[in-house]
């Protein structure tokens, strides 16, 4: 656990393309009876069921990987959670992005579009005043001092020198 996390550019997709094939798995442990390379999502209705189905399977492990990588992200944080996100251009904010769903779990009112302007805020705002470390008065005794001297680089021919 850490006092605060901060959590940037969360405002990419939350899953994404994993690995060039699919593996058609019935069940989990046993070998793959196939393999295709990996289509994008607008292709599936091409496929047969099977491999519709091998398809989403893969998107929705792909999917809760993110979601609980991003749980445990932001359940380290003691004192404060930061979440930066470039406003986005959507006014309606329908990305599916972390960002996105986090606004939209909080049930956010801001206008998420407006640059500099903080969405949810919950808890006390400066709990890191009583944080701070008393620093002894007593002076401290410099830092030795350490000589460093490099060799000079020896000097290597060039080609089409002359």
């Amino acid at each position: 656990e850490f006092d605060a996390v901060i959590l940037p550019e969360l405002d990419s997709l939350l899953t994404r393309q994993s690995g060039h094939c699919v593996a058609d798995v019935k069940e989990i442990g046993e070998p793959p009876e196939a393999l295709t390379r990996y289509l994008n999502h607008r292709s599936w209705h091409f496929l047969t069921k099977d491999w519709q189905r091998a398809f989403g399977e893969q998107a929705a492990g792909n999917m809760t990987e993110s979601l609980c990588l991003m749980y445990v992200a932001m359940t380290r944080a003691r004192q404060a959670l930061h979440v930066v996100i470039q406003p986005p251009k959507k006014n309606d904010f329908e990305l599916r992005t972390p960002s996105a769903l986090l606004y939209h779990a909080l049930r956010c009112t801001a206008d998420p579009t407006d640059g500099g302007v903080t969405l949810h805020e919950h808890g006390d705002p400066s709990w890191h005043a009583g944080t701070r470390k008393e620093t002894p008065t007593t002076a401290k005794e410099p830092p030795p001092q350490i000589a460093i001297q490099f060799r000079p680089v020896p000097t290597v021919p060039h080609r089409n020198q002359s």
